[in-house]
């Protein structure tokens, strides 16, 4: 009834909270953390993107970005209250944005001559965004199923061990190699033996290897995805018109792509157990594939949208084999016999 700890698993279940949150199971918040952490990463294109906005002056062309730089501030309020008791649903809000988009649409829609570019850009944006509204819909009640679900079913008390394990832990292939070298250790803490690296616990929960030649893949890695954020930044600024939705999108979207091939690249060190990078870029190329792609067949480009079509469907598969060569990689890499053979790695 009130503030009570759990018998199974000694939580202290405090009467405010109860009131303000209906879950705090240790999945679910480390699951809201990390969907925070990426919201706050996209609020970043706010910034730029406000910049983009002092460059188009006219309302139909206005809306557009409007509602792209939306999504991010909406996004960090719909992850921060996923876990509370919430009066009024957050796909409500979702559902009136994507309602704002397609009037914008509908104004853009009828202002162009039929077959011109912004036509044919005003009709596939707005049926994107018309499509959005039963899809919120949808997805509160998917949320309200799975929530239902999530409440009947009680965590397992050995995963929620396991879960602690995972955090506080070592890695799971066992920790007594050295994190620079490979090199089999006695303990898991402690000088390496054989290249003098000071293994630590702090790093131990945070890294499975700060091997120096992949840490500076890892960062070589990152730097260019900043710059390839930055450049698609400045070209949708500085080069050639604003369309809508293209030019909102575009804007707000790339500091974000920047900081999922940051995130991608840290797995070659880190070992971030929420974070799956070939579900995620999978998803992305299949988003292309059903929005962006046959947006060219309205265009009259039937052969390139095909293609284009083909692509993605085929880029959609390719992250999950990387997935599998990266365990690979990893397991040969941490594996004893090949411990000897790592020292190259070190680097002189």
């Amino acid at each position: 009834q009130g503030s009570h700890a759990c018998e199974a698993c000694g939580f202290s279940n405090m009467r405010a909270d109860r009131q303000k949150f209906w879950s705090l199971a240790p999945t679910l918040k480390a699951r809201v953390k990390a969907l925070r952490i990426a919201c706050a990463v996209w609020l970043v294109a706010l910034f730029p993107g406000l910049y983009a906005l002092s460059r188009i002056v006219d309302f139909s062309s206005l809306g557009g970005p409007l509602v792209a730089l939306a999504m991010p501030p909406l996004a960090w309020f719909s992850v921060d209250r996923l876990l509370k008791n919430n009066k009024v649903p957050t796909s409500t809000f979702w559902a009136g944005l994507f309602g704002f988009g397609a009037m914008v649409s509908l104004v853009q829609f009828l202002a162009n001559n039929p077959g011109s570019h912004e036509f044919t850009i005003s009709l596939w944006a707005g049926a994107l965004l018309t499509l959005g509204i039963p899809a919120s819909l949808a997805a509160r009640r998917a949320f309200a199923s799975w929530k239902a679900r999530q409440l009947a079913t009680p965590l397992d008390l050995n995963l929620l061990a396991q879960l602690h394990e995972d955090e506080m832990a070592h890695h799971r292939h066992g920790a007594n190699y050295c994190l620079a070298c490979f090199a089999a250790m006695p303990q898991a803490v402690g000088d390496c033996p054989v290249c003098g690296f000071h293994n630590r616990k702090s790093d131990r929960r945070t890294f499975w290897n700060l091997n120096p030649r992949i840490r500076a893949l890892e960062r070589g890695l990152q730097f260019i995805a900043i710059l390839v954020s930055i450049r698609l930044t400045f070209t949708v600024l500085f080069g050639g018109r604003h369309h809508m939705v293209i030019s909102g999108w575009a804007v707000a979207m790339s500091p974000l792509l920047a900081y999922i091939l940051c995130l991608t690249a840290a797995k070659l060190t880190r070992h971030m157990p929420s974070f799956s990078p070939s579900w995620l870029w999978s998803a992305v190329f299949l988003v292309l594939f059903a929005t962006m792609t046959p947006f060219m067949v309205f265009r009259g480009e039937l052969l390139p949208s095909l293609i284009g079509m083909a692509v993605c469907l085929l880029l959609a598969m390719v992250p999950h084999l990387l997935a599998r060569r990266f365990e690979h990689w990893k397991a040969n890499l941490l594996s004893p016999s090949s411990h000897s053979k790592t020292h190259s790695l070190q680097g002189s």
